[in-house]
Parts: C-alpha cells; structure tokens; sequence
C-alpha cells in the first residue's frame, strides 16, 4: 500500500481487517479440511504480510480474501480501501474480481462506497436504485430507473452526498459497480446474480453498457 496526503506531512496506515469468501474449513473435504486459513494479521498497525491460504471449496466458484485498510491523517481525517485475493476455481475462472463496501461518511445520511482496483479497469461506473423496482423480464433483472452516482471515474471510492435521501421504513436501496475495460463494461451482475442486471433507464443518461 501506499498512502499521502497533500496537507499532512505524515499518513497513518492501519490493517482493519481481513474477510474471507468461505470459512476457514468448509463441511466435507472441498476444501482440504484445514483451519488458520488467514495468519499474521495484525489489527490496528501496518501490517503488509499477511498470509492467505491458496485454498477454495471445490463446490464454489473460486474464494476471495478482502483485506481493509485505513489511512488517517495528522488531522484525524480517515479514508479505507480494500484490496482483494482470489483463489480461482479453475486456471483462469475465478469469484467476482469487484467488491463493494458501504460505511457511514461522517455526515448525516452520507454514505461512502469503495472497491478494489480491477486489473485492465480504465474506469467503473455506480449506480443505485429502488430494490422494489426489480424485475425479470426475458431472462434480465431489469433494475428500474437508477441514479448515475459515478460516471467513467477512475477512483476507487465516492461519498453519496449528506442530502441524499433514505428509504422509508420496509423498503431498501440498492448499490451496484461495473469496470470498463478498452474491451468494453463488465456490466453490473455478479456471480450472485442469476441473470444480468440491466437499468431500465438512468437519471442523465446510462453508463455505455
């Protein structure tokens, strides 16, 4: 990692915490039936050598490891990033390379997003919606009309703005991310998704698909 800041002459780093996409022994013997999977994570320094067993669930599609840091500054402003490890199923197949992560931003209802850097991704686009606005239609989860909340940035983090609305009680919003490559966009399913997901339409136009 690496961390600066334009008014602080020094930047703080800290090891949050590290996730893993499978437990540390999976039932049955998919995956090697072994335990301390995640070692040598120090919580709370700059720890950069943590060690990650090369070990998925052979039912799965791959595991992801997600370690999460934090940079704070000598004025105690703070921002995280995340960094992802994949043990891929097959050569080549692997989990989702882009994950999300949502926390509060400090102010009221603001919401700060951040993901991984995806190898090849020139940018990502991020959107968000009404999750009762989905629907199946011709074997696509059509989203609704989404907001455009980044547009070709090339950042790995946003903060949706204090003045944002919340969902009223027994409703809920949704966060979404796709990465373009010079190929073309990854689109917005994931391996969680059955089908793709598509915005029905976008407030100012949608992101090239």
């Amino acid at each position: 990692w690496e961390a600066s800041d334009l008014c602080s002459p020094s930047v703080s780093v800290a090891l949050v915490g590290v996730e893993s996409s499978e437990p540390d022994d999976a039932a049955g013997m998919g995956d090697g039936a072994t335990t301390g999977d995640i070692q040598g994570a120090e919580v709370g320094t700059a720890d950069e050598a943590v060690l990650l067993r090369a070990e998925r669930d052979a039912r799965g599609r791959g595991r992801t490891y997600e370690l999460i840091y934090r940079a704070t500054d000598a004025a105690g402003n703070a921002a995280p990033a995340m960094g992802t490890v994949t043990v891929p199923d097959n050569l080549g197949q692997g989990p989702e390379p882009l994950l999300m992560r949502l926390e509060p931003a400090g102010g009221t209802n603001a919401l700060r997003m951040y993901w991984p850097a995806v190898v090849g991704a020139r940018a990502y686009d991020v959107i968000s919606g009404d999750l009762s606005a989905l629907r199946v239609e011709n074997s696509q989860t059509i989203l609704g009309t989404v907001k455009v909340l980044a547009r070709g940035t090339t950042e790995t983090t946003i903060v949706e703005p204090a003045n944002s609305p919340i969902p009223p009680p027994g409703r809920a919003f949704f966060y979404l991310i796709q990465y373009r490559t010079e190929t073309g966009a990854s689109g917005y399913g994931t391996e969680s998704a059955p089908w793709p997901r598509v915005p029905a339409s976008c407030e100012g136009g949608c992101p090239p698909p």
